[in-house]
C-alpha cells in the first residue's frame, strides 16, 4: 500500500518521526520503502499503517500518483476507483485554482465513464493537493478527531495537562501495536493513558497523589477506555516490580508546582527513574519521556533513537526523548 501524508507544520521533527513510528510499530512493514520526501510532503510504501491512531498529519490519503501532468494522474485515479466520487483540492503554497476541483473531477470521469460524480455520499474522496506546477492525488482518510478530550471537555482536568493530539503521538513514539502492555508512571490526569487506551493497548498507570489516580479514573471512564482497576494504583514509580514487563514506557516527568512528586530533587529522580524504567521494560522496547527542557538526567544504560523540542506555552519546551533497551 502506497501512503501519501501532508504534515503538520507546528513542528518541524515530531510530524514524521510519529509516521515512522507506527510504521515500525508493525513487523510486517520490514519492506517499507520512501517513495517522495520534501517539505511537509511524505510518500511512503508499506504493508500495514493504521490511518486512525496518526495525529500529526493534516491530510492523509492512500497514494495514486503525482507530477506535474494532471490529466495523466486523472488517468490513474480513474483506474483505481468505482462508482462515486468527488474530488476535494488543497492549496500547499500561495498559488490557488479555484476551478481546479470541477476540472480534475471532469478528468477522472473523461477517462471512465462509468463512475459518477457525487458532492454528498460518496464512496471515494478524491483529494487533490497542488502547488504551482505538482500535483498529488489519493484516496482521503478520515483523520482522528479530538476535540471531545481537549483538556476543557474532560470530566477532571488540571492546570497544565497534556493536549490528547501530543499524548497520541507520544505513543505513536513508542512502536507498540494493539495489545502491548503500556505503562505511564507519572500519570496524573491519564491523558497518556486514555489515548493509549483508545488505541487498543494495555494499559497501567500510577502517580503518587490518590486525587490524580481518582481523576485519571473519571476521564478513563468517561471515554470508555478499558483497563483492570489494579493496573491504575496510587503510588511511587521508583518502587514498581515489574521487571522486563513493559512494552513500552511514555511518561511526562514532574516538573511544575501542579506536578505531585515525593522528591524536590528532580534530576535525581530523573536519573534514579531511569534505572527503575530500564529494569520494567522487556529488551529492545522503548521509553519516551517528556521533560523540561533544560534538565539534563543520565539516560542509565537506554540508547538515544532521536530527540524533540515542542514549545507548549510561555517559555516553557519540552524536551522528547525516545530511548531503547539493547
Amino acid at each position: 500500500m502506497n501512503i501519501i501524508l501532508y504534515l503538520l507544520g507546528d513542528n518541524t521533527t515530531l510530524p514524521k518521526a510519529e509516521a515512522n513510528g507506527l510504521i515500525e510499530s508493525y513487523p510486517e512493514n520490514k519492506n517499507f520503502s520512501k517513495i517522495y520526501e520534501k517539505d511537509r510532503f511524505y510518500i511512503f510504501a508499506c504493508e500495514k499503517f493504521p490511518f486512525e491512531r496518526m495525529s500529526m498529519a493534516k491530510i492523509m490519503c492512500e497514494f495514486i500518483a503525482h507530477g506535474e501532468n494532471l490529466e495523466e494522474i486523472a488517468k490513474k485515479v480513474a483506474a483505481r476507483i468505482s462508482g462515486s466520487f468527488r474530488v476535494t483540492s488543497y492549496a500547499t503554497g500561495n498559488f490557488k485554482d479555484a476551478t481546479l476541483e470541477r476540472k480534475f473531477g471532469e478528468m477522472i470521469k473523461g477517462h471512465n465513464e462509468n463512475l459518477t460524480v457525487k458532492l454528498e455520499n460518496y464512496e471515494n474522496e478524491v483529494m487533490c493537493l497542488y502547488s504551482e506546477n505538482l500535483y498529488f492525488a489519493g484516496i482521503n482518510k478520515d483523520r482522528e478527531k479530538f476535540i471531545h478530550r481537549l483538556p476543557l471537555n474532560r470530566p477532571f482536568t488540571v492546570p497544565v495537562t497534556m493536549h490528547p493530539k501530543l499524548a497520541r503521538t507520544l505513543v505513536n513514539l513508542a512502536r507498540v501495536k494493539e495489545g502491548a502492555q503500556i505503562l505511564d508512571p507519572f500519570c496524573g490526569s491519564g491523558a497518556i493513558l486514555v489515548e493509549a487506551g483508545l488505541m487498543g493497548m494495555k494499559i497501567f498507570g500510577k502517580d503518587i497523589s490518590e486525587y490524580m489516580i481518582h481523576g485519571c479514573r473519571k476521564n478513563l471512564d468517561f471515554y470508555g477506555v478499558q483497563y483492570k482497576n489494579k493496573n491504575l494504583k496510587e503510588g511511587d514509580a521508583l518502587k514498581i516490580r515489574k521487571k522486563n514487563f513493559f512494552d513500552a514506557i511514555v511518561t511526562d516527568l514532574p516538573y511544575g508546582r501542579s506536578s505531585f512528586t515525593t522528591n524536590k530533587n528532580l534530576t535525581q529522580l530523573y536519573d534514579k527513574f531511569m534505572i527503575t524504567a530500564y529494569n520494567l521494560l522487556k529488551d529492545g522496547k522503548f521509553a519516551v519521556i517528556v521533560s523540561k527542557d533544560g534538565i539534563d538526567y543520565d539516560f542509565y544504560k537506554f540508547k538515544l533513537v532521536e530527540e524533540h523540542f515542542i514549545r507548549v506555552h510561555g517559555g516553557l519546551t519540552r524536551r522528547i526523548c525516545v530511548l531503547k533497551k539493547e
